[in-house]
């Protein structure tokens, strides 16, 4: 069952890369976002919640990237290992 939830998420980040939009139905509705980046921005929550805090985050960034490294099985969970391939802030010369 864990190797076939890393899947899930590694296929899950493949169509977030090519699209720009998650793979919703690999996503559990009560999904919650901790972002200790963006100040003060407390618990995005549920599929509203993910989409806001994709706002907040894009409103800071002209462009970034995230290249996934490793996705490990822990269980009944899935690390993701990433790294910001790039990014350039909103208004940058």
């Amino acid at each position: 069952m864990s190797q076939a939830n890393v899947e899930i998420v590694r296929r899950g980040f493949e169509h977030f890369m090519a699209t720009g939009e998650p793979l919703w139905e690999t996503l559990d509705e009560e999904i919650v976002v901790r972002d200790h980046d963006i100040p003060d921005s407390g618990d995005y929550r549920g599929y509203a919640g993910l989409a806001r805090w994709r706002e907040d985050w894009e409103a800071a960034w002209d462009d970034s990237r995230w290249e996934p490294e490793e996705f490990i099985d822990a269980g009944d969970r899935v690390v993701a290992v990433l790294r910001v391939q790039r990014q350039r802030g909103a208004g940058a010369v």
